[in-house]
Formats: structure tokens, sequence, C-alpha cells
């Protein structure tokens, strides 16, 4: 008896320092994306640019939504912010990307209001925006990245529908197959901030949650996430 209580003890102990390794990994993986120096330079090359030809007011633009998208990353990333404030750290991206951008973008957000005070992890929606213009730079076409969000029922539960797509290139096979696997690759080397959001998810949420990714028949990147709608935390 006393031995499979010292085995259960291991093992527990064997357990939570997994789950600490995975969650120091996730916060470190999340902190390296953020601080990717090729986002920094380009906004540095482009803030240069702007001082040589006078800009100003266009400077000044770039220097708030810079900021902001600053101080939203740097954070618990693990700590779920409210749907509002993530889609407010959309469109400072989505000015930063339309700053610095030759080629025209359009961000359409179609949103159920009523769940703006409701908690989501960080970086839900801005992930797959990144993704969009990282994957779709050699395109000619005018690029547009649509957010549809509402709330609906999950096997009789309340949830929150969050459907993101584009009119890009799309997901190969291969990556498709990768995305929609239940395993999450902690070390994967394309696609690293869908997969590190996809960890993080499965830190917060366990097993509450479902993810659909797949590509438009008419040419683009899409992804259907059901989320549960948790308590909004007081003010």
């Amino acid at each position: 008896a006393l031995a499979n209580l010292i085995d259960q003890k291991l093992a527990l102990n064997n357990e939570k320092q997994l789950e600490t390794f995975e969650k120091d990994h996730a916060r470190l993986q999340y902190y390296n994306l953020q601080t990717s120096s090729h986002f920094f330079v380009n906004c540095l090359k482009s803030l240069y640019n702007m001082l040589g030809n006078k800009e100003y007011e266009k400077m000044q633009r770039m220097i708030i939504a810079f900021s902001n998208h600053l101080r939203y990353v740097f954070h618990d990333n693990l700590q779920l912010v409210s749907l509002e404030s993530e889609l407010q750290e959309v469109n400072d991206y989505y000015n930063i990307i339309l700053l610095d951008r030759k080629s025209p973008m359009i961000l359409n957000s179609q949103v159920d209001y009523q769940l703006n005070k409701y908690p989501v992890p960080s970086l839900l929606i801005q992930t797959f925006l990144e993704n969009t213009v990282k994957y779709n730079k050699q395109s000619d076409n005018l690029l547009i990245f649509d957010i549809k969000i509402n709330p609906a029922e999950l096997e009789g539960e309340p949830v929150m529908q969050i459907h993101l797509s584009d009119n890009g290139i799309g997901y190969s096979p291969e990556v498709l197959e990768k995305l929609n696997s239940s395993e999450n690759d902690l070390f994967a080397k394309k696609h690293v901030g869908i997969s590190n959001l996809k960890h993080r998810i499965a830190l917060i949420y366990k097993t509450n949650y479902q993810f659909a990714f797949y590509n438009i028949p008419s040419g683009g990147a899409c992804v259907l996430i059901y989320l549960p709608l948790l308590e909004i935390p007081d003010e």
C-alpha cells in the first residue's frame, strides 16, 4: 500500500511538472513570437521613411497603433482578455499593416456586441490576421479578412462562435492535416502562431472547445472556433 502511495505521488509530481513545462514553454514561445525582430524592424523602417517624407500625421498614427500593440502583447498570455480588447488589438494591428503595406487590404467585422465583455484568449483573432498578411504577400489581388462572431449553442451549451476567413491562397493539404489534428505541436516551425494559440487554448479550456480549419471552395483560408461563454469578470 505504501509503495502504491509513493508511485501515485511520483506520478502526480511528474504530471504537475509536465503541465508547468507546457505553460512555461507556451509563454516563452508566445513572447518570442511577439518580439519578432522582423516585425519590429519593418515598423522602424516605415517610421524612418515617413520621417524622411515629412509624413508626420501618418507617423503619429503608426506610433499610436504600434504602442497599443506592444502594450497588449506584453502581458501574461494565459490570462484571458475581453473580446472587446482583442478586437481593439486587431484594429491596431490592421492600422499598422495598412500604414506599412503597399497594396490595399480590407478588414470586415460582423460581431454581436453583446459578446464584447466575454473573456477570450489574447491574440485569438490577431493571430489569423497576421497569418493572412504573412502568407499572401505575393498576391496582387485585393486581400480581404472577414471576422464573424456570434453566440451559438454546441451540444446544448452556450458558446461563442468565431468564424475567420480570407480570400488568399488557403492552407496546403499538409498544413490542414496538422492544424486539424487533436495534438498540439509545441515545436512547430510553420504557422507557429496558430500552434501556440491552440496550445494555450488547450491549457485554458482543457477539452471544452472546438477548432475546424478548411479552405473556402472559391479560395481562401478559414477557421471556425467554438469557445465556452465564461463568466464575465467584475470590472
